[in-house]
């Protein structure tokens, strides 16, 4: 096992209360979930067996990590390799009705979330996949090109040009990347330990009926989102003034009770 800072086990022991901050330190040292999801476009035969993760239809974890990278069901796009918490934002909107939809993914790479949009809105739908930086935005595209449902375009922009598109997006989703003591932490133990450890969960999306996020993309992602899912594209590009029926997701990314510098978010 590998030795967490002092300071970041204590300072979870402080914002989640002993048991469960000794419960995430201990997760975090454990070995990680192998888990993947089913692209069920493209096959109907399970690749691995394995358990159904409870959240994801499609969802499977495994009881030990085949070599992936050699097998051509993955370059085929018969699944996706994803961590069962990233699954969860496909639970989350399962009760929307998204069949022929327009989805935003303003943060997007490496793709995985992308490709449950592109499934929840089928063909006759929409998925725009934005990615800033552009190294990511061609694993992104690639992602995309395997997962094959051709529903799906990819952009290399800011956040501030997206938000153009003024209200057109019935659900606009942002997972922007960590930051502060969770980066920090993997910073050391980088230092003390040489090679990083394999990535852990992240925190569940939470999804709110547009709630007023601030910070950077809060407020672009506000903006895209659409008045009312009856609406026609051509006409979704309305004045502030309209009363907002679309759905924002967003991901904190946070464990610290602490509130961001600069912004203000609403909790789920």
């Amino acid at each position: 096992m590998i030795e967490l800072p002092e300071q970041f086990v204590e300072t979870m022991r402080r914002e989640l209360g002993c048991e469960a901050g000794e419960a995430l330190c201990l997760a975090l040292d454990a070995a990680p979930t192998v888990s993947l999801r089913i692209n069920t476009r493209k096959t109907t035969s399970e690749p691995y067996a394995g358990e159904r993760i409870p959240w994801s239809r499609d969802g499977r974890y495994l009881s030990q990590r085949p070599e992936f990278t050699l097998d051509p069901s993955l370059h085929a796009g018969a699944y996706y390799v994803q961590e069962p918490s990233s699954q969860f934002v496909g639970h989350i909107l399962s009760s929307e009705p998204l069949q022929g939809a327009c989805v935003l993914d303003m943060c997007a790479a490496p793709g995985g979330k992308t490709t449950i949009y592109s499934t929840l809105v089928g063909y006759d739908g929409l998925v725009v996949a934005n990615e800033i930086n552009r190294t990511r935005s061609l694993a992104l595209a690639d992602n995309v090109r395997r997962w094959g449902l051709g529903n799906v375009l990819v952009t290399n922009n800011e956040p501030r040009h997206v938000a153009a598109f003024e209200e057109w997006f019935d659900v606009v989703a942002v997972d922007a990347r960590a930051r502060a003591k969770a980066c920090s932490a993997r910073r050391t133990r980088r230092a003390r330990s040489g090679p990083p450890a394999p990535r852990r969960h992240a925190p569940p999306v939470s999804a709110r009926s547009s709630p007023r996020l601030g910070g950077h993309c809060g407020r672009e992602a506000y903006c895209c989102t659409a008045p009312a899912r009856s609406t026609a594209p051509k006409t979704r590009m309305s004045s502030h003034g309209h009363n907002r029926n679309g759905t924002t997701c967003w991901s904190r990314c946070r464990i610290s009770s602490a509130p961001t510098r600069g912004a203000s978010l609403a909790r789920a």
